[in-house]
């Protein structure tokens, strides 16, 4: 149907920009606002055949979208009223109901609010602390496993020096603390009593040291060394068996066949946790030239 003796005008739809901006910025919602939002509804854009020239109403400039009439259909109508003509009290009310709904649906839309923040909030935080907690127990235990391979690699270097050492040397020379060692050979084969300290091992300030080459002093060698301890064994010839080495025995260091070593190792990993692992070794003397001495 065409109403060509009308000129039709969108009752109410778009009000003035700068006196409704206030209310906008305020975030109070603007009844005119949300019924132009339901005509838009009913009316899309791509269904606008024609476009009201740009007028100046009451000195602010405003533009009217009307869809042909022909498009217009049940009870859209209502929208387009010729001049002078007020809308009747069922079309406001059925308005006012379609207008609380499309409030409704803008407040649901509306975002998050305080709440629902806050609870999203705390989520994230403790995702992020089980992921860093998760995070940092991998990378202690990486750490950790790290430290123990590296302790572990130590202390089997120094096992397998000292008894190596110690199968070679013709005598000790053993301490009273048990905490050191000086391993004898002979100068020269045939040059009986006359014999040379050529390695020895001690403990002092968590170092484990060695002698320094030419036998000019003791150096330091690995770090982390919390204990060093030398059990010797001497044969006795008269009871045929082994026995615990005696300092008040004059001449008992000659008679020593084996040595017990026991070293203890400690390394520190990430977080400052310290592992400690005790290493043990045992060395028999089995040099041919012992006789000599």
């Amino acid at each position: 149907m065409v109403f060509g003796a009308y000129r039709y005008q969108l009752v109410e739809v778009q009000r003035l920009q700068l006196r409704r901006e206030p209310r906008r910025q305020a975030g109070v919602p603007d009844f005119r606002d949300l019924e132009h939002a339901f005509f838009l509804e009913r009316h899309p854009e791509g269904s606008v055949r024609r476009h009201i020239r740009v007028h100046r109403w009451r000195g602010v400039q405003r533009e009217q979208s009307l869809e042909a009439a022909e498009q217009v259909r049940g009870r859209d109508r209502r929208l387009l009223l010729p001049p002078g003509r007020r809308a009747s009290a069922g079309e406001r009310r059925e308005r006012r109901t379609d207008l609380r709904k499309i409030l409704e649906r803008h407040r649901e839309e509306g975002g998050f609010t305080l709440a629902e923040l806050l609870v999203v909030i705390v989520l994230m935080a403790l995702f992020l602390t089980a992921v860093g907690g998760m995070l940092t127990s991998g990378a202690k235990g990486s750490s950790s496993n790290y430290a123990l391979v590296k302790l572990q690699e130590r202390g089997n270097e120094v096992i397998s020096v000292i008894t190596r050492q110690l199968r070679e040397a013709v005598a000790i020379s053993p301490q009273s603390t048990g905490s050191s060692v000086a391993f004898m050979y002979l100068v020269a084969e045939g040059a009986q009593g006359s014999a040379e300290k050529v390695a020895a091992y001690d403990v002092a300030e968590g170092y484990l040291r060695k002698m320094a080459e030419g036998g000019t002093g003791m150096v330091n060698w690995i770090d982390g060394c919390e204990a060093l301890e030398f059990t010797y064994w001497v044969y006795d010839t008269d009871a045929f068996q082994l026995r615990q080495w005696d300092p008040g025995v004059a001449g008992d260091h000659l008679n020593v066949k084996r040595i017990d070593v026991r070293i203890t190792l400690s390394a520190a990993s990430l977080g400052g946790s310290s592992l400690t692992r005790t290493f043990t070794g045992s060395a028999t003397l089995r040099n041919d030239l012992q006789d000599l001495l």
